[in-house]
């Protein structure tokens, strides 16, 4: 809390506001039946939610101390609830012994869809709008969501195989990889394939966008290619690599491409020739992210995290701590980012150090995708057919 104040709760149902400076009580609540508080949450200044061990959310006004609401339901004390954490302003996810996260706001006291048993494995999420997301799962299906209501909008089904990359290329259109070699794309708001790119030969692993109208793709037959979506039928261009290609990003007026066999080089945009190659990890790298105008960052199945300055063709720092392959990366700003791993655990480092400065298991869960959200939270997906919510703060 701000103003030097905390919170805290006990065994016995007891809630405390605290002064951090004098060490004395502000404030205190009683939820009663002397029960323990599993999880607090703030909702802002005035407000705040606790659950206890049989299940029941109380709304508190920690100002005067008083019991604003209270509510439960059948599901919640059957299995319990584990821990809470804020969406948006009302809106609060419950974790649950049974494995499902539930949405639940706080103003209303309604109970929203969750978020588990609705998918296969995420292999990839993309941002729409600021509360609308893509997920392409392991089911060949593509899922619209909002993500505060964490209510389905649409689901885009035609794919072959599983979905294993997605980009919005504008406000209009959203388009996917397969596992089945092809390209589609789709109108957002009606959920309808507008066409199919199908000159690839092999797993279309990432999409770019580059302007409104054009997007590129990077595949397993070790090709790169560029399409505008006012040509429905073939690419404009195609850059053809050694090896396979798991990921791109855009660095200046060029591109570089990352992939198997320790491939890591980088293109010019303009004349689509290639620049450099930069000797890489002991393992294919899987993800790729540019954290400021010169450096890169690069995970890879040899467990390993690399800082690069791209411009000179230098490795700055090799990061070690996960125990499995590095899947995923987010950058959180011009010094931070977090790494998603095999291993079921989230890191997040400090590119300028090198120290790994927070650590989070997610248990039984191999992580394949992360997204940012906002500026304090990203979204999780992995193995276990649910989406996590994740601080980065």
């Amino acid at each position: 809390m701000s103003g030097g104040r905390t919170v805290s709760a006990d065994d016995c149902g007891a809630i405390q506001v605290w002064n951090m400076k004098n060490g004395t009580s502000l404030q205190k609540m009683d939820g009663g039946k002397s029960l323990s508080i599993v999880s607090i949450v703030l909702i802002d200044e005035t407000y705040l939610v606790s659950a206890n061990e049989e299940s029941l959310i109380m709304v508190w006004n920690i100002k005067n101390g008083e019991l604003v609401k209270s509510y439960t339901s059948e599901n919640l004390k059957n299995y319990g609830i584990g821990c809470m954490s804020r969406i948006s302003h009302f809106n609060i996810s419950l974790g649950c012994e049974d494995g499902i996260v539930y949405t639940w706001n706080a103003l209303t006291g309604n109970f929203n869809n969750s978020f588990a048993d609705t998918f296969a494995t995420v292999n990839v999420i993309t941002k729409l709008s600021h509360n609308k997301i893509a997920i392409g799962s392991e089911n060949n299906l593509i899922k619209i969501w909002d993500i505060l209501t964490t209510n389905c909008i649409n689901t885009l089904a035609g794919h072959e195989q599983s979905v294993i990359s997605l980009v919005k290329v504008n406000s209009t259109y959203l388009a996917s990889g397969s596992e089945d070699n092809t390209i589609k794309v789709w109108n957002i708001d009606s959920g309808e394939c507008a066409f199919t790119y199908k000159e690839h030969k092999s797993h279309v692993n990432y999409l770019l966008s580059l302007s409104y109208k054009t997007f590129m793709s990077a595949s397993e037959d070790k090709t790169i290619k560029i399409w505008n979506i006012l040509n429905t039928e073939a690419s404009e261009s195609t850059l053809t690599s050694e090896n396979p290609i798991a990921c791109l990003i855009r660095v200046n007026s060029g591109l570089i491409a990352a992939g198997e066999d320790n491939f890591l080089c980088t293109w010019g945009l303009k004349d689509l020739k290639r620049q450099k190659s930069l000797e890489s990890h002991n393992g294919a790298i899987s993800c790729l992210i540019k954290l400021t105008k010169t450096m890169i960052v690069t995970g890879s199945y040899d467990k390993q995290i690399k800082l690069w300055d791209h411009v000179e063709g230098k490795n700055l720092n090799t990061l070690n701590g996960h125990d499995l392959a590095v899947t995923s990366l987010v950058k959180i700003n011009l010094t931070q980012f977090a790494s998603g791993s095999q291993d079921s655990t989230i890191r997040i480092w400090d590119a300028t150090s090198g120290q790994c400065i927070h650590t989070t298991t997610l248990p039984q869960t191999v992580i394949y995708s992360m997204l940012r959200l906002n500026d304090i939270q990203m979204l999780v997906g992995g193995n276990n057919n649910t989406l996590f919510v994740h601080d980065l703060v």
